[in-house]
C-alpha cells in the first residue's frame, strides 16, 4: 500500500477494502511476511492457499511472520477452509515450517487465530507478538537452529 492509500485509508474504510488483503513478501527468504489487512474475501483466502501451496511443493525449509498489525476479519468459512488445509498438508508443514509468528494487536484477531487452531492444530512452533520486530527475531532465531539461516 502506498503512503497515499494509507492516507486515504485512514479517511474511509472503504478504500482500505479495495486492496489487496492478503499478500507475501518473499525477498527476505526463508523467512516469509504474510501481511492481512481489511476484508478478506474467498478469493483472498483462495489465492493465498495456492501460494501457501507453492511455498510447501518448493521442499525448502521457511518460517512465517504473520502481519497482522492492521484489522483484517475472516469470516468462518475462511477459517474452516484454512484449518482443512493444515490438516491436508500437516505433514508437509512438520517438515518444513520451522514456526510462525503472528503479530496482532487486535484481540478480534487473536481470537480468529485461537478459533483457526481449535480446529487444526498447527504442526510446528507459534508464537504470537505485538510487533512484526519481535516476530521476525524469534522466526529468524529458529531458521538459524534448523540451518536455514547463518548463524
Amino acid at each position: 500500500m502506498t503512503p497515499a492509500q494509507d492516507a486515504h485509508c485512514a479517511d474511509s474504510m472503504k478504500a482500505c477494502q479495495e486492496h489487496v488483503s492478503i499478500a507475501f513478501d518473499q525477498s527476505r527468504a526463508p523467512l516469509i511476511r504474510v501481511t492481512l489487512d481489511g476484508v478478506i474475501s474467498d478469493a483472498d483466502v483462495g489465492t493465498y492457499l495456492s501460494e501457501s501451496d507453492l511455498i510447501v511443493a518448493a521442499g525448502r525449509r521457511y518460517g512465517l511472520v504473520y502481519d497482522g498489525m492492521r484489522p483484517f476479519e475472516v469470516t468462518a468459512r475462511q477459517r474452516k477452509i484454512q484449518s482443512d488445509w493444515i490438516r491436508q498438508n500437516y505433514d508437509s508443514l512438520a517438515k518444513l515450517c520451522v514456526g510462525a509468528a503472528f503479530a496482532f494487536e487486535s484481540m478480534t484477531a487473536r481470537g480468529t487465530l485461537t478459533a483457526v487452531l481449535w480446529m487444526a492444530k498447527l504442526p510446528f512452533e507459534y508464537t504470537i507478538v505485538k510487533s512484526m520486530l519481535d516476530g521476525q527475531l524469534w522466526v529468524s532465531e529458529r531458521l538459524r537452529r534448523a540451518g536455514a539461516l547463518p548463524a
